[in-house]
């Protein structure tokens, strides 16, 4: 038997190797909770956010827009998809922007934010991960044909065209 001032050293040291053990077991996971390689690894063709969301300053991974990969894919997934055919309603797709993009700038830009904003999400004009959205350099002019897609032209601008 060891002598009694042994004890409290071991299980001291006990504690301390199973906490280290807990740490070194969860590394992979925290390290993989805000890192969009994990997603990379099956989303290559829509994945990379190339433009201005995918800029180095903001540090932008997957999970801020899309949410927690939780047990996507082996499992049921929380993940927002985004798009008009995406299963998630309008607003809360709308709402991992409106994190960054403040609503009063877009109602000074061509957002008609109390019109649209339970109607269509940003998706709906904006393209989220190519290098270029077209949108942002579009003219006046080009954007309201934008919006001629979904509405139709007043009268005199149809026989016009």
């Amino acid at each position: 038997m060891y002598p009694q001032f042994f004890h409290p050293l071991l299980l001291g040291l006990k504690q301390f190797l199973t906490a280290v053990l807990v740490v070194l077991l969860c590394l992979p996971v925290l390290a993989e909770a805000n890192d969009s390689s994990s997603c990379l690894k099956c989303h290559r063709k829509n994945g990379q956010m190339l433009g201005l969301h995918g800029a180095e300053g903001l540090d932008l991974h997957c999970q801020d827009c899309h949410g927690a990969k939780g047990k996507h894919p082996r499992g049921e997934s929380a993940l927002i998809d985004f798009g008009q055919q995406a299963e998630i309603d309008k607003v809360e797709q709308t709402k991992p922007c409106m994190k960054c993009h403040e609503s009063e700038k877009l109602q000074r830009g061509h957002w008609t934010h109390d019109v649209h904003q339970n109607r269509l999400s940003c998706s709906a004009c904006h393209l989220l991960h190519p290098e270029q959205d077209p949108v942002v350099t579009m003219s006046p002019e080009a954007i309201t044909q934008l919006c001629v897609e979904c509405h139709q032209a007043p009268k005199g601008e149809q026989d016009a065209q």
